[in-house]
């Protein structure tokens, strides 16, 4: 790690028959004046790395600007009348500078992420939930990883909902610039992570401006569960990623768990996961802000990736294989999985796109691919590129295991309002690997470049 303005790493983890509160709370960035600036993260790995545990990672790399880092709360053997008095567990994620209210002069300007370079050979596997192969950051504005893990021991009926809240980008001042991210193979060029747990994705590679980073929340069991998230806060570029790749053995099984994904947002943003193993009553809500709001959003930078070969397989729900995604203007992606739902109800509010002020741009995609792609879950897409100037992102709703039939009530608006848009780029895919996909909603190839949110 390498953090300026203040920050680190911190985790919790409880065990026995857990009962009260289990609620957890994140808040990874500075508030009021500037936010330091980081420094160089570099690395050089050929060997074997295993993790077993939840929130373990197997490789992490932070380069953050404005304050941040990483944290994890773990809760093992959580009774079926565990949460607040308000019937709930709730799960809550600020990343970004934020203002202090009491202090008119405060907000300040985010600080300026530095560059994470190196190179990664031979095995990564890691086996518990929200436990991410390898995972690079590079953020400026504050921000981090943050994750929560709570599993249940007896087979009573939840009487809680999981609700989680994430708010992603920097709140008032200018945001940071995150800076370039570029991963090279190493002298075998062969590349093998393994990951099975929930919400574990094989490799993410996050270059964001304005504040933002990676949530998680997975949860064994519910009644009920809402998620909210909002992607984006304005100022700030995002760098550019490059990455070249050897031959690559990517698996992963869990629900929530892409294989290979490349995001150069500016504006704030990152990735957001919610996943509820067995949840009751099936109503799932979703309320949604991606894209800035207000300000003039930052701008997406360019993601250029290549491998020599071999294989990206994934078989959990909303686990696409090779995702890419540069976004100017704030936003990211956002996915719930609720599984062993019956008679579900899926209730959707907010928008995607920015909101007031002027949109950032976006970079542009070359991908040269040679792996096959391969996915057996529901909205797993093979391959997914997205340029996208004025904020916004991608999102989803997986119901696996689902009985009797789903009913979708509410709207998204979808594309940036007030202000001038930005500009999408151009979006290049050359493909010789085979791509297979078998669950509904998902899409061999599927590449967008999108201008104004």
């Amino acid at each position: 790690q390498s953090v300026g303005g203040g920050g680190g790493s911190a985790g919790t983890v409880s065990s026995g028959n857990a009962t009260g509160n289990l609620s957890a709370s994140y808040s990874m960035g500075g508030a009021g004046g500037d936010g330091g600036q980081s420094g160089q993260v570099s690395v050089y790995i050929d060997g074997t790395i295993v993790t077993t545990g939840d929130n373990s990672h197997g490789v992490l790399l932070q380069s953050v600007g404005g304050g941040g880092g990483q944290g994890g709360s773990v809760t093992g053997n959580a009774a079926a009348s565990a949460g607040t008095s308000n019937g709930s567990i709730d799960s809550i994620y600020t990343f970004g500078l934020s203002v202090d209210d009491a202090d008119d002069s405060s907000g300040g300007n985010g600080g300026i992420s530095g560059s994470p370079t190196g190179s990664i050979t031979g095995n990564v596997i890691t086996r518990g939930d929200q436990s991410i192969g390898v995972l690079i950051q590079s953020i400026g504005g504050g921000g981090g990883a943050g994750g929560t893990v709570i599993d249940t021991a007896d087979s009573a009926n939840a009487t809680y909902n999981s609700a989680m809240s994430a708010s992603m980008g920097s709140d008032g001042g200018s945001g940071g610039d995150g800076g370039s991210i570029s991963l090279s193979p190493g002298q075998s060029r062969n590349l093998t992570v393994l990951t099975s747990g929930e919400a574990s994705p094989a490799v993410l590679l996050q270059s964001i401006g304005g504040g933002g980073g990676q949530a998680g929340t997975v949860i064994a069991k519910a009644k009920a569960s809402s998620t909210e998230a909002s992607l984006g806060g304005g100022g700030g570029d995002a760098g550019a990623v490059q990455v070249s790749l050897g031959n690559l053995q990517i698996q992963t099984t869990g629900n929530n768990s892409n294989g290979l994904t490349l995001q150069s947002i500016g504006g704030g943003g990152g990735a957001v996961s919610h996943t509820i193993n067995n949840q009751q009553s099936g109503v799932v809500s979703l309320a949604l802000a991606i894209g800035s709001s207000g300000g003039d959003g930052g701008n997406g930078n360019n993601l250029n990736v290549s491998n020599d070969g071999g294989r990206i397989f994934t078989s959990g729900a909303a686990s696409t294989a090779l995702m890419l995604q540069s976004i100017g203007g704030g936003g990211g992606l956002t996915n719930t999985v609720a599984g062993g739902t019956e008679g579900s109800l899926v209730q959707l509010s907010g928008s995607i796109g920015g909101a007031g002020g002027n949109g950032g741009n976006a970079g542009s995609i070359s991908a040269t691919n040679a792996s096959d792609l391969v996915t057996t879950g529901v909205n797993a897409i093979g391959l997914y590129a997205q340029s996208i100037g004025g904020g916004g992102g991608g999102t989803g709703v997986s119901l696996a295991d689902a009985e009797g039939r789903t009913h979708v009530a509410g709207s998204l608006q979808i594309g940036g309002s007030g202000g001038s848009g930005g500009i999408g780029g151009a979006v290049t895919l050359i493909n010789s690997g085979t791509i297979l996909t078998t669950g509904s909603q998902s899409h061999g190839l599927f590449g967008q470049s999108i201008g104004g949110g």
